[in-house]
């Protein structure tokens, strides 16, 4: 559950930083998969449906500012992280009752 201190600073900041929340194996894969997705957006050369870029983004050094919810259709590793409650939930919440998402895009 968050705080509310952690609920102010997401709408402050437009982001929340829960540290260990991914860890081992999945986090080792998290960072392959960044690793592969801001490589392949060096062909790219504006913001699409699935990239928005940094202005000094060029294919030699490319710069990815932000994902687009798109890029999640593309990678089931992405789909899995976030549909998959297990890890990310209040182990006390009562059995039966719907998980709040992980995150949502403001």
């Amino acid at each position: 559950m968050l705080t509310s201190q952690q609920i102010e600073t997401y709408r402050r900041d437009g982001y929340l930083v829960i540290p260990r929340l991914i860890q081992g194996e999945q986090l080792a894969e998290l960072r392959a998969l960044t690793d592969r997705i801001v490589t392949e957006a060096q062909g790219v050369s504006a913001n699409d449906d699935l990239y928005d870029l940094e202005s000094s983004h060029s294919p030699s050094l490319p710069r990815v500012r932000r994902l687009k919810p798109a890029i999640f259709k593309r990678y089931e590793f992405l789909r899995a992280l976030t549909r998959d409650p297990q890890d990310h939930v209040d182990p006390d919440r009562p059995a039966g009752r719907e998980h709040p998402p992980l995150w949502r895009q403001a």
